[in-house]
């Protein structure tokens, strides 16, 4: 699925065309087959969910002699490649618009992999939290006000990433949870009211961020009414 979203980013958010974006795809496609010969578990460049084990991906092709005679046979196309997918996955021109997340709104399929087992830094250094929060300006989505310590990882104030509809509650929707219109980006004091808090206290924040997400939920094919939402929400145990 992470390629068809890189395809949307290159024609919606770059404004690139579909050659442009079938040119990067070679690419990609390429260095996963690269990724294979030098030993990387994984069978393609979109199965990376780590942002720093895709810059380390960068760095070890980067000191592959075979991989910078290909490169540069090619008119470092590969290179190109791997750059505009780094972009993607960091979230690079997402923060230019509030709207422009909203474009890569669609449905995608679940993912068999289970993210309860993530430890906290391994889900923040997730591909998709990259985006989400720099589409969110770095600013808490609850209260913009709201400000925190600069983060020694990318310089921003320092935020984290809530599934609205937790993922303990996938088993009950067919499509996945885990995107971008069911992210939502908070401070960790936020954050950890919509998990630690009071009901009468988190109840009417979490309904209001349905109301401003239900129509991009819909359109990644998580459609709920209110009556729906709460009674996910209430089986999830946020309550």
């Amino acid at each position: 699925m992470e390629e068809d979203l890189f395809v949307d980013y290159i024609i919606k958010i770059r404004n690139n065309k579909m050659i442009t974006a079938k040119h990067y795809l070679d690419s990609l496609n390429k260095i996963s087959k690269v990724m294979v010969e030098i030993g990387y578990e994984f069978d393609s460049i979109y199965d990376i969910d780590s942002f720093s084990q895709l810059l380390q991906l960068k760095d070890d092709l980067k000191n592959n002699v075979a991989f910078k005679k290909l490169d540069e046979k090619g008119h470092r196309m590969y290179s190109a490649g791997l750059n505009r997918y780094i972009e993607f996955s960091e979230g690079k021109l997402l923060d230019e618009s509030d709207n422009l997340l909203t474009l890569l709104d669609e449905p995608c399929p679940v993912r068999p992999k289970s993210f309860r087992s993530e430890t906290e830094s391994e889900r923040r250094d997730r591909i998709i939290v990259n985006q989400v929060l720099q589409a969110a300006h770095y600013q808490c989505e609850i209260d913009s006000d709201h400000k925190t310590f600069k983060s020694k990882t990318n310089h921003h104030s320092y935020m984290e990433a809530h599934h609205l509809i937790p993922l303990n509650m996938q088993k009950e929707v067919s499509n996945s949870l885990d995107v971008y219109s069911n992210l939502i980006c908070l401070c960790p004091t936020c954050h950890m009211l919509l998990h630690h808090g009071m009901k009468e206290d988190k109840s009417k924040i979490i309904e209001n961020l349905f109301d401003e997400r239900k129509y991009r939920m819909q359109d990644a094919g998580l459609r709920f009414g209110k009556h729906e939402f709460n009674e996910l929400i209430e089986e999830s145990g946020v309550y």
